[in-house]
């Protein structure tokens, strides 16, 4: 497995395009508009790699960039500044990848299916946690 392949490709998975020059483009246009979405984007493709090497994915879907795509969009859409935001983004990695492999084995085709699915559960949670820590 090659990392940094892997992880350029994941960040152009997420228009389709497994091909680490257009990965490396996409990710310059990440950073141009947000720096931190550009650093978040790169951390989604490590963790969404990490967390399917863990669960025994063959190194063919991940060298492809097919566990990083979704935890990437995941990672965008819940960006933000705070320590908190990077937990609830690590959360929402970890889920869509894990629905990404469990519809895969399914032999579900997922497509950006785990990214909606585990941005809404996480946004549903923060918005659970936000009222019981404020009803104190």
């Amino acid at each position: 497995m090659r990392f940094t392949q892997t992880i350029f490709r994941g960040i152009g998975q997420v228009m389709f395009q497994e091909n680490v020059i257009t990965g490396l483009f996409f990710l310059f246009a990440i950073l141009i508009n947000n720096k931190l979405m550009a650093i978040y984007a790169i951390y989604a493709a490590v963790m969404g790699s990490i967390t399917g090497w863990l669960f025994s994915v063959s190194f063919s879907s991940i060298n492809t960039g097919l566990m990083g795509y979704n935890g990437i969009l995941c990672a965008i859409a819940l960006s933000g500044k705070g320590w908190r935001d990077l937990l609830w983004i690590t959360m929402a990695i970890i889920l869509s990848t894990l629905i990404n492999i469990g519809l895969a084995i399914t032999g579900i085709i997922t497509l950006t299916a785990p990214f909606v699915l585990a941005t809404w559960m996480v946004l549903r949670l923060k918005k659970l946690t936000k009222f019981k820590s404020n009803s104190y």
